[in-house]
This record gives C-alpha cells, structure tokens and sequence, in this order.
C-alpha cells in the first residue's frame, strides 16, 4: 500500500514528451497543446492561430 503512495520519479513529469523550457500553444479547433517549434500558424479572420494539423486549420477556418 505504501508503494502505491510513493510516486517514481517517471510518474512526477515526463521530460521526453515536453522539456523543461519549451513553450506550448493550444490549438483553437481541437484544444490540443504542443510545442510552438512545430506548430502550424494560420491566419484566420485577420488573426494568427496556432494548430497542430493543417486538417485542424482547415476545419477552423470553415466554422
């Protein structure tokens, strides 16, 4: 029971999904986070926006 109380460390953060530093943006159509190095920008009414698909950018664009 106690092991179960004791977090390993892997469980604290997960570096290897998102190191320390890296900014993230959320994507307006599916409100999924990720790293801005390797989001898609789009302008969409005069306004740019963040996306991690052009399929998300399309669909944003179309509401």
């Amino acid at each position: 029971m106690i092991r179960s109380l004791i977090a390993r460390p892997a469980d604290i953060h997960d570096t290897a999904k998102t190191p320390i530093g890296t900014d993230m943006v959320k994507d307006p159509n599916c409100n999924t986070y990720i790293p801005l190095k390797s989001a898609i920008v789009g302008n969409v009414k005069g306004k740019s926006h963040y996306f991690c698909s052009k399929e998300c950018e399309k669909e944003y664009s179309n509401k």
